[in-house]
């Protein structure tokens, strides 16, 4: 657990932030490969696009809008 803790200079160990352990995650990818960073990066890019889009065409996600048409996750048939 190297990567969530770190040793302080009184000896105490901390928990890192959560952009320090995306840091060290980068980091650990890298090492792996280029290829390997670059899938991690793209799959996170698209998820964050395809997020923004269902956001922008169901509304945001837990609040009603009764004028919808889509929903955030595929298509649901309406009777």
């Amino acid at each position: 657990m190297e990567l969530y803790h770190v040793n302080t200079k009184n000896g105490n160990k901390n928990e890192l932030s959560k952009d320090q352990i995306k840091i060290n995650k980068a980091h650990t990818l890298a090492k792996k490969g280029l290829l390997a960073l670059s899938i991690v990066v793209g799959i996170q890019v698209m998820k964050a696009m395809l997020d923004k889009e269902a956001e922008e065409r169901a509304w945001l996600k837990g609040k009603h809008n009764k004028d919808r048409t889509v929903y955030h996750h595929g298509c649901l048939c309406t009777f």
